[in-house]
This record gives C-alpha cells, sequence and structure tokens, in this order.
C-alpha cells in the first residue's frame, strides 16, 4: 500500500468512463489518486455488506418500505464510483494489465452475475403485458402457476446461457495462458 508508483506511470491521464468523467476532467497519475481510487473501490467492499443487513432489517423485517429507495440509491451511488474507480485503473494500466486479460475475467463474471439476475427480473414482468396473457391461461378456464413458470424458463435460460455462451467466455478469460504468462515472467524476474 505504500508502495511507490513507478515513475513511467506518474502522470498518465486516467479515464474513469461517464457519469464520472463528465465532472471530472483532465486527471493525472500521482500517488494521491492511487489512494483516492483504492478508497472509492473499497468503500463498495464496507459498503454492500452493510447494506445488504441494514436492508434485510430495516426494509423487509420492520417493513419501511420506502426506506428500501434511498438504500438502493446509496448502493448506486457507490457502485458507480466503485466501478468508476476500476475502469480508472483498468484504462490507466491497460497496456502493463493486458497479458493477464482482466476486463474478459471481469465481464464473464459480471456477465452471469448481473445477466441471470436482471433476466428473472425482466421475466417477472412477462405476465403482466397482454400481449402474453394466453400463455398464462389453461384451456379448461384455469391459471398456471406464473411463479413457478418463469422460475423454470428462467432456470432453462441459464442452463442454455451457461452451456452455449460463458462456458467458453470463461475458458477464454480463464484460459491456462495467463498462468503461463505468470510462470515465464517470475523465472525471468529470477
Amino acid at each position: 500500500r505504500n508502495k511507490p508508483i513507478p515513475k513511467a506511470l506518474l502522470g498518465r491521464h486516467v479515464h474513469f468512463g461517464p457519469p464520472l468523467d463528465w465532472f471530472i476532467k483532465d486527471v493525472k497519475m500521482d500517488e494521491a489518486l492511487v489512494k483516492r481510487l483504492e478508497g472509492w473501490t473499497m468503500q463498495f467492499v464496507y459498503f454492500r455488506p452493510f447494506h445488504i443487513v441494514f436492508d434485510l432489517v430495516v426494509v423487509h423485517m420492520l417493513g419501511y418500505h420506502w426506506v428500501g429507495n434511498l438504500t438502493f440509491a446509496a448502493y448506486m451511488v457507490s457502485t458507480t464510483y466503485s466501478l468508476s474507480s476500476l475502469i480508472g485503473f483498468y484504462h490507466t494500466f491497460a497496456k502493463e494489465l493486458q497479458p493477464y486479460a482482466p476486463l474478459a475475467k471481469f465481464l464473464s463474471i459480471k456477465g452471469v452475475v448481473f445477466l441471470t439476475t436482471y433476466q428473472k427480473m425482466g421475466l417477472a414482468f412477462i405476465p403482466k403485458l397482454d400481449q402474453f396473457q394466453c400463455f398464462f391461461n389453461l384451456e379448461d378456464g384455469k391459471h398456471c402457476n406464473v411463479d413457478v413458470l418463469i422460475d423454470q424458463l428462467a432456470s432453462a435460460l441459464v442452463c442454455i446461457e451457461m452451456g452455449f455462451l460463458f462456458s467458453f467466455a470463461f475458458q477464454e478469460a480463464f484460459s491456462i495462458k495467463w498462468v503461463n504468462l505468470k510462470a515465464t515472467t517470475t523465472k525471468k524476474e529470477d
């Protein structure tokens, strides 16, 4: 943590990505910025468990549902700062990190987590659309259990995505190539 930044990296332009790039311009890499970016990243690590417990107790157990909107807004701000700092690190050190493919690793893991979560949230809205009501009514006039049907559809989509999309993405992102590269680099340093 207290290691100095190599002189070759000092003064590099840092690009955060939107929305922070709209407000923070012409930032150059220095030791103070590294500490700030580390703080932005680590605040999410500390905030997220607190957010989950607080949300569980206050919103779900005590029933103060309006607080959920405030905690969600705080979560989005925390996520924005954390991801923006990681983007800043990545853009600044892209050349040095390129052999390890951190972006591919990050996107493959986030793809699994976020895609499956948001996909299930999206599927939950399908029964509410008038165009799809005919799929949820049985011939004898009874309705099928929509929640079970949505869960089954989400599970089927996850199986297809994991088998045909993310398995290949993970194979490429977490290839043995970077381990061999690391071993080669370590031997050169010795």
